[in-house]
C-alpha cells in the first residue's frame, strides 16, 4: 500500500485496503502480548495495536509525501467482532450490544467508523446519523465531483460528514441467507429510525 501511493502521488488515485488482522488465527509478536497481559484477551489486543500500528504507517506515508491534507482516509469494519468460541479463543465481546459477527444483532452490525479529510471534515466531530456501508459509492463519487446517472443502493454522505446535518428517514436492510460458523441461522433485518425487525429462519 505505501508504494501503490508513492508510484500514484503526482494523481488522483484510490485505494481499498483489506487488513486480515483482526481474523482467526489470532498471533501477534510476544512482546505485544506480554503488554497487554490484563487485557481480556491479551492476543487480540495485540493484534489490534499492529493493526493499529500498520494504519499509522500509512498515514505517515501520506503526510510525507504531503497528500495527507488533500486525502480522504476512511476506516471501517464489515462485522461487529467475534464474539464466540472459534479458533480456540473468545476474542471479544460487544457490550452493550447484543451478540457479534455472523448475526443482525446490533454487536454485529455495530461497526467502526472514522473518516479523516483536513480542512472539510471538522476534527473530533461525532455523528450518530445510522450509515451503511453501500453509501461508500455515491459519497466517494460526489467527494470526486464525478456526475452519474447510476443508481445505487446507498445515499451520498457528504451533509452529514461536512454540515453535521441528518439524513432523511430511511429504511436499512441487512439480509443473510445462509448458517454461519458463528452459530446463526439465514435471517434478515430492517431498521426504521429506533426500530429494528429482526426474522431467523
Amino acid at each position: 500500500a505505501e508504494q501503490f501511493i508513492e508510484q500514484n502521488s503526482k494523481q488522483p488515485f484510490f485505494l481499498y485496503l483489506c487488513h486480515n488482522t483482526p481474523h482467526i488465527t489470532f498471533d501477534a509478536q510476544p512482546e505485544r502480548v506480554a503488554r497487554f497481559g490484563a487485557a481480556f484477551n491479551p492476543t487480540y489486543a495485540a493484534v489490534i495495536e499492529t493493526l493499529d500500528d500498520a494504519v499509522g504507517r500509512l498515514m505517515k506515508k501520506l503526510t510525507e509525501l504531503k497528500l495527507a491534507e488533500n486525502t480522504i482516509v476512511i476506516f471501517t469494519s464489515d462485522n461487529g467482532g467475534l464474539h464466540v468460541l472459534e479458533g480456540g479463543t473468545v476474542p471479544t465481546h460487544n457490550t452493550p450490544f447484543r451478540a457479534g459477527k455472523g448475526f443482525l444483532y446490533e454487536g454485529g452490525l455495530r461497526i467502526p467508523l472514522l473518516v479523516r479529510w483536513p480542512g472539510r471534515i471538522a476534527a473530533g466531530t461525532i455523528s450518530d446519523v445510522p450509515v451503511i456501508s453501500t453509501d461508500w459509492t455515491p459519497t466517494l463519487l460526489a467527494a470526486a465531483g464525478v456526475q452519474t446517472e447510476a443508481k445505487y443502493d446507498g445515499v451520498d454522505l457528504s451533509p452529514v460528514l461536512l454540515q453535521q446535518k441528518t439524513l432523511a428517514t430511511r429504511l436499512l436492510y441487512w439480509h443473510q441467507p445462509h448458517y454461519m460458523n458463528q452459530g446463526s441461522k439465514p435471517s434478515g433485518a430492517i431498521r426504521d429510525g429506533k426500530w429494528k425487525l429482526l426474522v431467523n429462519a
